[in-house]
């Protein structure tokens, strides 16, 4: 019971800070500028951000069926893969805590200790896309940090992935060293699928930012992981607010105007993640967790 209170109480510290936030963002910016850009945005960038969107769902589902299809207990379903992909959408939202997509585990027919590593190794590879991202990004925005600093920073992000299969070396019990067998096979074609989910965003960023003013793809492709690293510090509701911030400093730097850069980051954000998340919810409301997910 009071670890409940506790995470309800961190579910409403970031929904406050990122109020908090949103707030003193929309102070500084013109409101009525901001709600016009929102009716400004042409047909064609909301075609290619459905499309955009639609493939990064595909490409996160085939990964989701994978982290599922890394125990042999794993019976292969494609609806409930679907299914419960969206609905861990829907929970990042909904539930208290930072944990929220853990909840997917009841929606699951499978052992849930199984479930629950599946879903730590997505969370690890969400993460770990994010920061080798922003890493190389930052060699090129920051001209000040010490280059033994950049490139140390990125060599440990390449190899991070890799350094974790080293725990097969150390671990005697058999069910962990096939696990890491199994993180061995799919580990390429993870790092390939999550490089392909960054370029999308990339492109995503571009489309809309360029639908209001002129950038180049290179100052763009340098300033979206920056801002992807918001998704990284966990004090916010999936990052709102916090990524709208860091979206107006980093592309300051470009001259991107604020109320650009932050319809720009709340636009990507609807399509991205309140879209999914509310399939999710269509899926919460109309099939219950499963009984059959085993312990």
């Amino acid at each position: 019971m009071e670890k409940l209170k506790n995470k309800r109480l961190l579910y409403f510290l970031k929904f406050f800070v990122s109020l908090t936030i949103l707030y003193f963002i929309f102070r500084k910016i013109d409101f009525k500028q901001f709600y016009c850009n929102f009716f400004n945005i042409s047909l064609i960038t909301i075609l290619i951000l459905l499309v955009t969107t639609i493939i990064k769902l595909v490409t996160q589902i085939f990964n989701w069926g994978i982290y599922l299809r890394m125990w042999p207990n794993y019976k292969f379903n494609l609806t409930e893969i679907i299914r419960t992909h969206f609905i861990g959408s829907a929970l990042r939202f909904l539930l208290p805590g930072g944990h929220a997509t853990l909840g997917k585990v009841f929606f699951v027919e499978n052992k849930k200790s199984s479930t629950f590593i599946s879903i730590g190794v997505e969370k690890f590879f969400q993460i770990w896309i994010n920061l080798l991202a922003a890493s190389i990004a930052a060699c090129f925005y920051f001209q000040n940090l010490h280059i033994i600093l950049k490139f140390s920073m990125v060599i440990l992000m390449v190899f991070l992935p890799f350094l974790v299969k080293l725990f097969s070396k150390i671990v005697k019990r058999e069910i962990v060293k096939n696990f890491f067998y199994e993180y061995g096979k799919i580990i390429y074609r993870i790092i390939f699928s999550q490089i392909i989910f960054v370029l999308l965003t990339i492109l995503q960023y571009y489309v809309v930012l360029n639908n209001f003013q002129t950038i180049e793809l290179n100052k763009v492709m340098i300033g979206v992981p920056l801002v992807l690293f918001a998704n990284v510090i966990p004090i916010t509701i999936s990052g709102l607010g916090l990524r709208e911030s860091f979206s107006i400093k980093v592309f300051a730097g470009f001259a991107i105007l604020t109320d650009v850069a932050v319809t720009t980051s709340l636009t990507i954000f609807i399509f991205n993640s309140v879209l999914p998340g509310l399939v999710g919810l269509y899926f919460i409301i109309k099939k219950p967790r499963t009984e059959k997910a085993r312990g």
